[in-house]
């Protein structure tokens, strides 16, 4: 597709589906924010801002994969021999430089929603202290980024414009420093509120929940580590564009997940409501001793188990007209009194074989 070779489409295709992904998951924050009813925040802005930033990066990764060499790297199209090596080396390194500059700015507003989610619902002003002084040493960090963005090439189109006569720093170590401060920010946001978590005096499925989105923040670091390894090239001036793509679009994807995870509470309950039902009319339909659902099976009436309670029947009876029983002792229609009449229980009893009244 596009004339990309097999790693162009494993970018392209992880890509799109990052781009998808981060949106559903930022549909299902606005959702559970709208049934909530819990307001609108600078968090929800800052991860709004984030996807938008996201689109851009990943507009650029493919435009830059597709249009500079259909997946191949730097030294892949210097060695290619092609008519047009030209063209697509300078689409190659445009579309990298952009996408690198939208990429820096989509992680600072993943890691600011984050924080500024910390301080709104921490009360301890020490960890809100904490996330600020965070969210400070993020700003100088991508402040500094997109100065050196600008400034890794004067003037500043000839990073892609070889041609044009200029002089470069080295990107490859530039991106290496700038990517390995994000690691450590993204590490420290993440830990930042466990030792919270675990201190909560909350049921152990509800600890071992929040615990799960600290795990998938786990793995969201671990993505970044991975990025930056195989994005820097050892004695290059240039990293790999669509090797580290790939890694590039799942961590942002993972991160988007991760900050809105918290705020996905109406759907776990949504989720909890539907799983009871399940269980309760699987447990119904395959526990019950009549192999019916309890929705069809009839509760039984007071008259129904009245009806099916075993009657005491009379042993000893006396003084009862005759004529109660129809024709008893051989005498008919009298109103003689029978001096006793013995009837000998048919039904079992745990003790005795006869009742006595």
């Amino acid at each position: 597709m596009f004339g990309l070779n097999e790693r162009g489409q494993r970018t392209f295709n992880t890509s799109i589906s990052s781009v998808i992904i981060a949106t559903v998951a930022v549909l299902l924050r606005c959702y559970c924010k709208y049934v909530s009813k819990n307001g609108f925040h600078f968090d929800d802005l800052f991860i709004l801002l984030a996807l938008s930033f996201l689109y851009a990066a990943e507009a650029f990764l493919m435009w830059g994969s597709i249009t500079g060499g259909g997946g191949k790297e730097m030294k892949d199209i210097l060695t290619s021999g092609s008519k047009e090596t030209f063209k697509q080396v300078s689409n190659y390194l445009e579309g990298l430089l952009l996408a690198w500059t939208f990429y820096l700015v989509t992680s600072f507003f993943i890691r600011m929603s984050l924080l500024a989610l910390y301080r709104r619902i921490f009360s301890t002003p020490g960890y809100r202290l904490i996330a600020l002084l965070i969210m400070v040493i993020s700003t100088m960090w991508i402040v500094g980024a997109m100065i050196g963005n600008f400034v890794i090439c004067i003037p500043f189109d000839s990073f892609w414009d070889r041609l044009k006569p200029g002089k470069c720093l080295n990107f490859n170590i530039y991106a290496l420093s700038v990517g390995i401060v994000e690691v450590i920010l993204d590490a420290f946001t993440l830990a930042l509120p466990i030792r919270v978590v675990l201190s909560l005096h909350v049921p152990t499925h509800k600890k071992i929940g929040l615990m799960g989105i600290f795990l998938l923040g786990l793995f969201a670091v671990a993505t970044g580590v991975a990025r930056v390894k195989l994005m820097y090239q050892p004695n290059s001036i240039y990293v790999r564009f669509n090797e580290s793509g790939i890694w590039s679009g799942v961590h942002l994807m993972v991160s988007i997940i991760c900050s809105c995870l918290p705020v996905y509470k109406p759907l776990w309950q949504a989720m909890s409501r539907f799983s009871n039902r399940l269980r309760t009319l699987y447990n119904s339909r395959f526990n019950s001793s009549t192999g019916l659902p309890s929705f069809v099976r009839r509760k039984k009436s007071t008259t129904d188990e009245q009806k099916s309670r075993p009657r005491k029947p009379f042993i000893s009876l006396k003084g009862v007209p005759v004529s109660s029983f129809g024709s008893l002792g051989g005498t008919k229609g009298g109103t003689q009194q029978v001096e006793q009449i013995s009837v000998v229980s048919t039904i079992p009893e745990e003790r005795h074989g006869r009742f006595d009244v």
